[in-house]
């Protein structure tokens, strides 16, 4: 019995083994090809502004080492923080100073493995502008506001005064509204922007009318210092309350951006515009109050995500439009200005200079904001978008590049080119307060922001649409109507106050300082104050 039980053993054991082999031998013939390839993308591009923290992961199947070659004659604004040898999947860290140069710098990591390897461009922007920050200055600065509050006390300007005080009852009336009236589900709507707009913009608006109501008022005669600062308190509270509540419901959220032969009217490629729009008074409020008591650390970190995650979306929206040949060869149209303004303003509330750099003149950027005055503002000869009717008035010098929309949208043509205009002149207002005057910049073909005021001004002094070789004609009805205001014409003035065209359309508006509602800017007589103190 021994016997037979060693014998069975022995043969199991042998069969084991035969069957050992056999996976051994065929796990030989499976064994992978030796690998290196780069996770990362192979071109890394790096604002002037420098990275601590440059990373390019790569998978490897056996040992490898990593080299650098900087081009050019400075070799010292790039190198290696991290281990450049080791075994397997790898990660390499460089760290990459500030280029104060008004030319890019490239260099190249270069990862081998036996035979095998992978190379990885860097590539760093130029310097091209100067940027300064300062708070605020998206809307007005301290200075401006200044000015308007000891006008407004003053009472020599009775148009501001009406204006501010409907500020002032905006704000009032405001402290009671709860931002939960607006479940955060309805606030992260993504699929359908005019919803988004259309809930968004009155608390945002309010935001802004809060933080102005707190930075105008003054101390009244008949109350203590320790009423007022509660009353100022409150305003600035109840904005930032207001913000929270949108930035914590809505700093993930994903937006459609547009896709492979979508058209302007595929809702999700008006994303990113109606981002930029609708958000732009939350960006005045937090440019206005950051770095105060009124924001805790806790609450900045969402906001700023909310804003950086804005940000990412529009970056989507460029892209889209720009991969898309413009949705039909709509290459300079309102969107793309609103992407623009949008990503300008995140830059100079969070100090982004790369970003702010990347909105006015980049060449990463195919609608900069230089490229966008010489493309949205057309000169006499110009072509204007392929889809306006066959026999259409030429284009005259001023005219704006959406004046199309009189024929697509329809008879919105004036509306479409009051928007880009106006986006424009935000964009401009917020440069010119940090230190680059927009308003005085002439592109080389001769486009500048004072031709449009003076070419459209009349349309709004007359009502007539079918001035100016007729092309707006039958827009008679809409003039004015759709946030198109001619309050809008405050900014031009006081820009370029010797403009006897701006002055007129100035001069038309019954009342400067109750008509001048508009969704973004809000009271529109503010702006011009510091050309007008007795109107």
């Amino acid at each position: 019995m021994k016997t037979g039980k060693l014998f069975i053993v022995a043969l199991a054991m042998s069969a084991v083994a035969a069957l050992t082999f056999s996976c051994d031998d065929s796990e030989e013939k499976k064994v992978a090809d030796p690998e290196l390839s780069v996770v990362t993308d192979d071109l890394m591009q790096v604002a002037y502004t420098g990275s601590e923290n440059l990373t390019i992961q790569f998978i490897c199947t056996g040992d490898w080492t990593a080299e650098l070659t900087v081009d050019g004659e400075d070799r010292d604004w790039i190198a290696f923080t991290s281990a450049t040898s080791g075994s397997k999947n790898g990660t390499l860290s460089l760290s990459v100073e500030a280029n104060e140069l008004n030319e890019p710098r490239t260099a190249s990591v270069k990862i081998e493995s036996g035979t095998l390897k992978a190379t990885v461009q860097v590539k760093q922007d130029a310097k091209i502008l100067e940027i300064t920050f300062r708070h605020p200055s998206v809307m007005f600065t301290r200075e401006q506001l200044e000015e308007i509050s000891t006008t407004y006390y003053a009472g020599t300007a009775p148009s501001l005064n009406r204006a501010v005080d409907f500020i002032f009852i905006r704000a009032d009336g405001g402290l009671t509204y709860n931002p939960k009236t607006v479940t955060d589900d309805e606030k992260r709507v993504a699929d359908d922007n005019m919803t988004l707009y259309k809930r968004m913009s009155g608390p945002a608006a309010l935001t802004r009318n809060l933080v102005l109501a707190h930075a105008l008022r003054v101390k009244g005669a008949d109350e203590t210092q320790e009423q007022h600062q509660a009353i100022i308190d409150s305003y600035a509270r109840k904005a930032v309350e207001i913000m929270y509540d949108w930035a914590d419901a809505c700093k993930a959220v994903e937006y459609p951006v547009g896709t492979e032969g979508g058209t302007d009217e595929d809702p999700s490629t008006g994303a990113g515009m109606y981002l930029a729009r609708v958000m732009w008074p939350f960006f005045v409020c937090y440019d206005m109050l950051q770095g105060t008591e009124y924001i805790s650390p806790a609450q900045d970190e969402v906001i700023v995500a909310w804003f950086r995650n804005t940000e990412r979306q529009i970056r989507a929206s460029i892209n889209a439009w720009h991969n898309n040949d413009y949705f039909n060869k709509q290459e300079w149209q309102n969107h793309l200005v609103a992407h623009m303004m949008g990503l300008l303003t995140i830059g100079y509330v969070l100090e982004d200079a790369s970003l702010v750099q990347f909105a006015i003149d980049s060449p990463d950027n195919p609608r900069d904001f230089y490229e966008l005055i010489a493309g949205v503002i057309f000169m006499e000869g110009d072509t204007p978008h392929h889809r306006e009717r066959a026999g259409a008035p030429a284009v005259q010098t001023g005219e704006i590049y959406d004046r199309y929309r009189h024929d697509t949208a329809p008879l919105k043509g004036l509306q479409y080119a009051s928007l880009s205009q106006t986006m424009l002149a935000m964009a401009a207002r917020t440069c010119q307060n940090n230190g680059i005057d927009m308003f005085a910049y002439t592109a080389p073909s001769g486009e500048n922001l004072r031709l449009p005021y003076e070419f459209y001004a009349d349309f709004y002094v007359t009502g007539d649409a079918g001035i100016k070789g007729g092309y707006y004609t039958g827009e008679d009805d809409r003039i004015g109507k759709a946030d198109d205001l001619p309050s809008l014409f405050e900014l031009g003035y006081a820009q370029y106050p010797g403009s006897e065209a701006i002055k007129n359309v100035i001069n038309s508006i019954a009342d400067r300082g109750a008509n001048t509602m508009h969704d973004q800017l809000g009271y529109l007589r503010l702006f011009s104050v510091s050309v007008d103190k007795t109107n």
